[in-house]
């Protein structure tokens, strides 16, 4: 009987996806709440095909997100010679040699008990919880069955079919881009990708640029937000003298599932990568089938020509490695005096550009000529890689020197927004205020919604406990390791706390009491 309580535990929590909950009641109604409300907010409920048509019924809505995604990963014409010209090699003998050195059975062992037991199964059903339970019995089959496929370069039919859910963004879901594809990939597939990307980290350092923090050992998301938000305030406190800048923030639309293939392999050519390694990484991207989860029923098979996978442990270092053809663009503009980057003093380095994954930062002088010279380093850089930046959503930002006819000129040029201040970058204001309390504000609105979320009723006091210290305390906590938040606001955010703590919440959705 307790065996049996045990699994319906194990069922109902994988079901709720809170992964942060590590203890409290077991078979809790909470994770019923909770289950029940995830299944409701992911139902697709109508879409919008091409033609604007709304469409409610299931085969309907079926045919709408195959055909979205069939034009999505569907192969385009691309020219990333000129990009491929100004990367340097960078990848050494000896890294190549720890590239392709032959595996060991602690590389797949460390690689599947780093994996969390409850994440979302891929098509075989199996989660990383099964692997591990029975790893004692089935790791020497899986260790050489692994080596043997990258032996022979070539995976099984079925290891690589990967299911694509849909998870909605916003407060509204309209059509296919209001819904984020997520790749729930095989668990036999993700060991290998995962002990490949373990060993690609280690290199990445050698050949990423500095102007790139995300995902590189050593380097924090910290960096590029410091650096920002010091060179926008230098911009915004720069009111007088002949030299003018800019900042443009980018907005690039779908940015993972636009890679183009061809170029990845022409980058890591360059680079220097071992012919076997980019053989590696190219069953890794390419062998892949897609079947889209809508409502619960698997649409396809699509078989892509492009794109990287939101899932696949490689995708986040391939993109950096994507992206480095953009730094390479901007940096030899710099050698050749046709782009200038931003100075905060004499003595400080030039600032060009700020990427992280796909939250691009680029700096720039305040004249017609950089401008232009700007639209075209991104024109190369989107036919090359096949990213769709989109300039009409993105925005800039000009140092309060800058003339309005010349604001007028380079929004012109470059067909961007301009605005006052450029928002978040990376979770976090951009510009701070004299009001610093009205700046984070937000961050109280997300505990209150946290707190006052109707499914959070249902814990108990040790599910409280846990909440507060896994969740509500680690929201602040980001933006407190840049700035110093208001007394007052940190006074209001505890408050709210202590009331959750001892259940002096009201029964209803609304705000706390006092």
């Amino acid at each position: 009987m307790q065996r049996l309580l045990f699994q319906d535990d194990a069922y109902w929590r994988q079901r709720a996806k809170t992964h942060w909950y590590k203890d409290g009641d077991r078979n809790a109604k909470f994770f019923h709440a909770l289950a029940t409300a995830r299944r409701k907010v992911n139902r697709i409920t109508s879409l919008d095909d091409g033609d604007g048509n709304k469409i409610t019924n299931e085969q309907g809505m079926q045919d709408v997100a195959r055909q979205y995604f069939v034009n999505i990963f569907q192969q385009q014409h691309s020219d990333f010679s000129y990009v491929i010209d100004v990367i340097n090699p960078s990848v050494s003998e000896n890294d190549n040699d720890m590239l392709t050195a032959p595996f060991t059975k602690a590389e797949f062992k460390d690689v599947i008990f780093s994996m969390h037991p409850d994440k979302c199964s891929g098509p075989d059903g199996y989660s990383p919880c099964f692997f591990q339970h029975f790893w004692n019995l089935c790791s020497d089959d899986i260790f050489k069955e692994c080596c043997g496929w990258l032996d022979k370069g070539q995976f099984p039919p079925d290891l690589n079919i990967t299911n694509i859910a849909l998870i909605p963004k916003g407060s509204t879901q309209v059509s296919m881009k209001d819904w984020r594809p997520i790749a729930l990939c095989n668990v036999l597939y993700k060991i290998i990708s995962k002990v490949l990307a373990n060993r690609l980290k280690i290199v990445l350092p050698n050949c990423i640029s500095d102007n790139q923090s995300a995902f590189v050992p050593g380097r924090s998301i910290l960096d590029n937000v410091m650096v920002a938000i010091e060179v926008l305030h230098f911009m915004k406190a720069k009111t007088r003298g002949e030299d003018r800048y800019v900042a443009l923030k980018l907005d690039i639309n779908k940015a993972y599932d636009r890679m183009d293939w061809n170029y990845l392999r022409a980058v890591m050519n360059k680079m220097g990568f071992h012919n076997r390694w980019i053989h590696w990484m190219s069953m890794c991207v390419e062998s892949v089938d897609y079947f889209v989860l809508v409502n619960g029923t698997q649409v396809g098979p699509i078989i892509p020509g492009r794109g990287l996978r939101q899932g696949d442990p490689l995708s986040p270092y391939l993109f950096i490695i994507f992206a480095e053809g953009l730094s390479s663009l901007i940096r030899d503009a710099e050698t050749r005096d046709i782009l200038t980057g931003t100075k905060v003093c004499h003595q400080a380095p030039s600032v060009s550009h700020l990427l992280f994954a796909d939250d691009c930062f680029l700096f720039f002088k305040a004249n017609e000529d950089q401008a232009h010279a700007m639209k075209n380093i991104l024109s190369t850089y989107e036919l090359a890689s096949g990213q769709a930046i989109s300039l009409p959503k993105s925005k800039i930002y000009c140092s309060r020197n800058v003339p309005d006819d010349l604001k007028a000129h380079i929004t012109d040029i470059l067909g961007v927004q301009l605005v006052m201040g450029t928002g978040k970058y990376l979770g976090l204001p951009s510009m701070i205020g004299r009001d610093r309390k009205a700046t984070f504000a937000y961050i109280k609105d997300l505990v209150r919604q946290k707190i006052n979320s109707w499914s959070g009723k249902c814990l108990s006091k040790a599910g409280c406990e846990v909440m507060i210290k896994y969740v509500l305390q680690a929201i602040p906590s980001y933006v407190m390791s840049i700035f110093q938040l208001p007394t007052t606001l940190l006074d209001s955010i505890k408050k709210m706390m202590n009331f959750f703590w001892w259940g002096n919440v009201k029964q209803h959705k609304g705000e706390f009491i006092g």
